[in-house]
């Protein structure tokens, strides 16, 4: 696991949590997150940094010449977005760091996501207004017309998909490569958390204090199921077979469910509440992160506890695709 924390970045090994390297950085860290196997990309105050996963040693840095906000990373289209204080966004080369593009929006770019096969950004800024660019080129090639403040975006399909929705209740589903909007719907009761399914048809929706989550077909914008747990629920997400998903919860476990009729397949416990899980490449390793600041790693196949690592107080986390570290 990389976990952020008090300015500075800590590689852990999941085979050996004592054997770690700290990274010393000038700012206050925002984001870390690895680039591939081989490399970990950190955001803070002012720079962009390309570090080695076995060394430390900064391979790049992209500096922006103003503050930075946020930024992220796609290894597949070797592309680096970095969001400037002024409110604007920059793409550049993360091969050869030379910036290829400058993006604003009607209002301060707010964040910006890269669909998982790096080809495609989205944008969305504070006014509502979400844009999409290709990543090789940084040219826009569609947008929501339809508002999203205070919302969250994000891809699915290998970017095909774009899902938004708001705190509010608003949903929108749209299809980039068709350029049509799915699904527009207004639900009654404020929403936590939304994932659109990788082929488009199913949404995920769980609301601030539920216990549920809603199992929602874009088609007829009907909850077709539901997925229940003891305590509030704290995320949910696709599993790689199209009729699973995985949800977790306040009440300390991890659960493999069947979308079709709710049934539980496989559960994983915890001494405390799961705010967090991520899984290795080929989704055969998952690390869940818990309340009382334990990071444990399991093998999803034989639901085996391999590791548990204490990590303390945490500002970001993630995991290579091999699970390693």
């Amino acid at each position: 696991a990389a976990l952020s924390e008090s300015g500075k970045v800590v590689l852990s090994s999941v085979g050996n949590p004592q054997d770690s390297i700290d990274i010393e950085h000038g700012g206050t860290i925002k984001r870390a997150a690895f680039f591939d196997d081989a490399h970990l990309l950190t955001i803070d105050d002012t720079s962009i940094r390309l570090v080695r996963t076995d060394t430390g040693q900064v391979v790049r840095d992209f500096t922006a010449g103003s503050t930075l906000r946020d930024g992220n990373a796609s290894a597949i289209t070797n592309r680096v977005v970095g969001i400037l204080e002024s409110g604007s966004a920059r793409l550049w080369s993360g091969r050869l760091g030379e910036p290829i593009a400058d993006w604003t929006g009607l209002g301060a770019i707010e964040s910006t996501v890269f669909s998982d096969d790096g080809q495609h950004v989205l944008v969305h800024d504070s006014s509502g207004q979400v844009q999409i660019f290709a990543a090789e080129t940084g040219e826009r090639i569609d947008e929501l017309s339809e508002g999203l403040e205070a919302s969250t975006i994000s891809f699915a399909g290998d970017g095909r998909y774009v899902l938004g929705w708001s705190a509010e209740g608003k949903i929108i589903v749209r299809d980039v490569v068709a350029g049509l909007t799915r699904l527009v719907m207004d639900y009654s009761w404020d929403i936590a958390g939304a994932v659109l399914a990788h082929d488009g048809s199913r949404i995920l929706l769980w609301g601030n204090d539920d216990h549920v989550v809603r199992v929602v077909d874009v088609d007829d914008s009907q909850v077709a199921n539901t997925l229940r747990h003891t305590q509030k629920i704290r995320g949910a997400t696709f599993d790689d077979y199209p009729d699973r998903a995985w949800t977790w919860s306040d009440d300390g476990t991890v659960r493999l469910r069947s979308l079709d009729d709710g049934s539980e397949i496989k559960r994983f416990s915890h001494s405390g509440g799961v705010t967090e899980i991520a899984f290795s490449e080929d989704g055969e390793r998952m690390i869940a992160l818990t309340v009382t600041r334990e990071g444990v790693l399991w093998d999803t196949l034989t639901g085996l506890r391999l590791a548990s690592l204490n990590v303390g107080r945490i500002d970001g986390w993630a995991m290579t695709p091999d699970a390693s570290v």
